[in-house]
């Protein structure tokens, strides 16, 4: 959302804020009927969930970096030492799990403790949220949806649980307006459903953004899938996976809780933003400094090719001077200058239009001669700046024209207003002719 369309947070959010609170309840919310009837682009009561897919939200962990730690602790990218309680307590969830209940009420949870204790203690049937107070503020912790069985009740769990949070967020008690105005509001969602458990995170922009940050997990043995090579028995896998899960979520959780006693408390309110800012605000430690103080932009993406980009010349392209991985957000960071074209004089302008594509043209020739491809040389990823010299940005799906790994995304639009290369299609490799083919299609635009 342009921030200049609002001047605070709370304006920002007023749209979503009135829908929201002429809601039905969460388990009404969560209906297929309800959902195919608000989720879409151009209702402000629609949620970030995924569903469609045009209202896929941005990754939470630019948001906060709990998401991204809960993910590396599920992965094995962070250790989670696991002890012999861990694993009993995981066995007794899959042998509390593959029974049959007459009602979310009757199933039992595995035994109160520091591990287990997020799923278990102040478990409601439809979705009540789990709350401390502290200093007079709310400590949110997960929100927990339980249905007997896949396909049991009128609405799917996860989405029961995500409509809860909206709905808890929305409220306008217990300082929740205060406390918008100083934090993305981060939560886990939890659903569980006979014998399988998902595990989402929410957070709140204009609106929430909710992500399934799990699969469907199997809380049952599946004697047929393979063990580790290290392993004993794949039954042995699925106890340390389900327990590193479990673990996760504890650690997570109570990381949160630390944020929201002490850091969210100390928070000032924020009243010159739209919506919350990306918690990262330092990529690296050198303090050396511009003669002049510039603007720039911040960009996070999954992967960017430096070394394409350092192939333009300096002249060229001044654009992503500065990126690096960070684990706090699991994504790469890279840094624009900025370039207000508001502001450009173009009675200045030292170049002509062939100068400008000629310039172009040498500089895809040089990084085609190193051995590296662009693969989205758009109009919007080509920029001019004040003398009409053309700057290249967005160097994600770069990389080496004769790797394997240097291909199209799965998802990529081949809308025809593109004016895409012919052999282009998901999952293809970039080739040095596609490049040239859209620079072809700039320069006689």
């Amino acid at each position: 959302m342009p921030s200049e369309q609002y001047l605070t947070i709370e304006q920002a959010q007023k749209p979503w804020l009135e829908c929201i609170r002429q809601a039905p309840p969460p388990s009404t919310a969560a209906k297929d009927s309800h959902l195919k009837q608000n989720q879409h682009l151009g209702n402000q009561a629609a949620l970030y969930n995924g569903r469609p897919a045009t209202l896929t939200g941005p990754p939470l962990g630019v948001y906060h970096p709990v998401f991204a730690r809960f993910w590396r602790l599920v992965e094995e990218r962070e250790d989670a030492v696991l002890t012999p309680e861990h694993l009993r307590l995981a066995t007794e969830l899959i042998d509390k799990s593959t029974e049959f209940y007459g009602d979310e009420k009757e199933r039992p949870m595995p035994s109160d403790s520091d591990v287990v204790r997020t799923c278990a203690n102040g478990r409601e049937p439809d979705g009540g949220p789990l709350i401390d107070t502290f200093a007079g503020r709310i400590m949110i912790n997960p929100f927990i949806e339980i249905k007997k069985e896949i396909g049991a009740g009128s609405c799917d769990p996860f989405d029961q649980a995500a409509a809860n949070y909206a709905q808890w967020v929305g409220k306008d008690k217990d300082r929740l307006p205060s406390i918008r105005q100083r934090s993305c509001m981060p939560a886990f969602l939890l659903a569980i459903a006979g014998p399988n458990l998902a595990i989402g995170g929410a957070l709140l922009l204009d609106r929430p953004v909710i992500e399934q940050l799990t699969p469907w997990i199997p809380l049952r043995y599946r004697p047929t899938v393979p063990p580790r090579p290290d392993s004993v028995a794949p039954t042995h896998d699925q106890i340390q996976y389900i327990a590193r899960v479990i673990v996760a979520l504890r650690k997570c959780s109570d990381d949160l809780l630390e944020y929201y006693k002490t850091t969210l408390v100390s928070m000032p309110e924020r009243t010159e933003f739209a919506v919350p800012w990306p918690h990262l605000t330092k990529i690296s430690d050198y303090e050396d400094r511009t003669a002049q103080p510039i603007s720039v932009i911040v960009k996070f993406t999954y992967r960017y090719c430096r070394e394409a980009h350092d192939v333009f010349m300096p002249k060229v392209l001044r654009l992503g001077s500065c990126s690096a991985w960070d684990e706090t957000v699991a994504q790469m960071v890279v840094m624009y200058e900025y370039i207000d074209a508001t502001k450009v004089d173009h009675t200045r302008q030292q170049l002509s239009w062939d100068q400008s594509v000629s310039q172009l043209e040498d500089a895809v020739k040089a990084m085609h001669q190193k051995g590296f491809v662009h693969g989205d040389l758009r109009g919007p990823n080509i920029l001019l700046d004040g003398n009409n010299a053309p700057m290249i940005i967005d160097f994600d799906w770069a990389g080496r024209a004769d790797s394997l790994h240097t291909i199209y995304p799965g998802n990529i639009c081949l809308d025809s207003s593109y004016k895409l290369h012919t052999d282009v299609c998901p999952g293809g490799r970039i080739l040095p002719e596609h490049d040239d083919h859209l620079v072809k299609k700039w320069s006689h635009r």
